[in-house]
């Protein structure tokens, strides 16, 4: 496309060149006067050109594989439909599109908080995530595209929290996996309220 535009370009000041020396041989002002026309012509060619080419560019846009895309529209705001991957439309400047990586990626959480009988336990946990493909929309209009750095850290320090204060520090030793296993029905939870899917939850550190 941008040597399409830069030959549309060379052609069309290749036209101006020769009106303006026509022009230049020709006696009195009707000489001036084609060239003149001739110019405004091939600059309002090279406009339409030039125009033509922006809008057939930005109006096309691809979703890549594992991906998914919402449109904010600047008239009715977000549109409702989830456009799936491949090669999609959007009206240039009135449309913008926002591309979500929909893969299970991992995060490390980190927390400290004090169990039963108040002792201070620092908990490390790995989780998998990605946002529900189906919410999007929703996403986007209430956590935006760092929707991960808004709610995992927050719901995990709740989380943690929670459950590690009905725990003496032994007990969180002797019932790891119990503890585990809590944790990470809680997070599935809490995460599930942002439409944020977990698909695995696990201690690294206690």
């Amino acid at each position: 496309m941008a040597q399409r535009f830069r030959e549309a370009f060379s052609r069309m000041a290749k036209q101006v060149n020769q009106a303006a020396g026509s022009g230049g041989g020709g006696s009195g002002g009707g000489g001036g006067g084609r060239a003149a026309a001739a110019a405004a012509r091939s600059v309002t060619a090279l406009a339409a050109a030039g125009g033509l080419a922006y809008g057939t560019y930005h109006s096309i846009y691809t979703v890549p594989g594992g991906h998914r895309a919402v449109v904010f529209n600047r008239v009715v705001g977000m549109k409702n439909t989830i456009y799936g991957e491949g090669l999609n439309f959007n009206i240039p400047w009135f449309e913008r599109p926002v591309i979500y990586d929909i893969r299970t990626r991992p995060v490390n959480l980190q927390t400290l908080t004090g169990s039963k009988d108040l002792q201070m336990v620092t908990i490390a946990v790995r989780v998998l995530h990605k946002p529900d493909p189906s919410k999007l929309v929703w996403i986007y209009r209430f956590l935006g595209t760092n929707y991960d750095e808004r709610v995992l850290p927050s719901i995990m320090n709740e989380s943690a929290k929670a459950i590690v204060a009905r725990y003496n520090a032994n007990e969180l030793l002797t019932k790891r996996e119990h503890v585990s296993r809590e944790i990470s029905i809680d997070l599935r939870k809490r995460a599930a309220y942002f439409n944020v899917l977990l698909e695995d939850v696990a201690i690294t550190h206690l």
